[in-house]
Formats: C-alpha cells, structure tokens, sequence
C-alpha cells in the first residue's frame, strides 16, 4: 500500500525535524522551510496532506495553490480565518502529536 504523501512547511528548523520525523512514521514527508519552495513543489507534484505553519507567509499564492488542489486536507498551525482560507483546519501552539494526527485523518 502506498503511503500519503504529506508536505510539511514550517519555517522552524528545529520544530521541521521533530515534527518530520513524528509525521514520517505515518506518512511521506516532504518538509520545506518556506511557502516559495512549497509552491514550486505543489505545483509540480501531487500531495494529499499538508501542513502549514501561518508565519512562512506568502498566503495569496499559497491559496490559489490549494484551490487546485482540491482533494489535499489542509493543516494550519496558526490562527482559524488563515486555515479557513486555505480550506483547512487549524491547530494553535503548543499541540500534541496526537492532535495533529487526528487533524490530518
């Protein structure tokens, strides 16, 4: 069986590996440090998943991004009207894996 894949943008070197890592035992993590990188990835490759911390920036290009890719469930760590416009969910900081899992199902 194929695993999901899952792009991860969190600008945070530290929070990008641990959540990577925590992430990759469930799905195929792709992990960038910036919205431009996750916009040249999106559009050149098919994710299922993504989860996008609010402070990379860059959110009128990254929600037109999103609009094509209609099946990708959204994750925002940050505030609820920025998941809501990239059709997302939020979760706010700190979270538990465990929250972020269920949020990404």
């Amino acid at each position: 069986m194929t695993r999901q894949r899952l792009l991860l943008v969190e600008p945070d070197d530290a929070v990008r590996r641990v959540l990577g890592r925590v992430l990759s035992r469930h799905f195929e993590v792709t992990p960038l440090a910036t919205t431009g990188s996750a916009l040249g990835r999106l559009a050149e490759e098919r994710f299922d998943r993504m989860v996008y911390d609010a402070t990379a920036g860059e959110l009128i290009a990254l929600r037109t991004a999103c609009e094509r890719h209609t099946n990708m469930r959204v994750v925002v760590i940050g505030p609820a009207d920025i998941a809501a416009t990239l059709g997302g969910v939020s979760l706010d900081k700190p979270f538990h894996t465990d929250a972020i899992l269920r949020a990404l199902a």
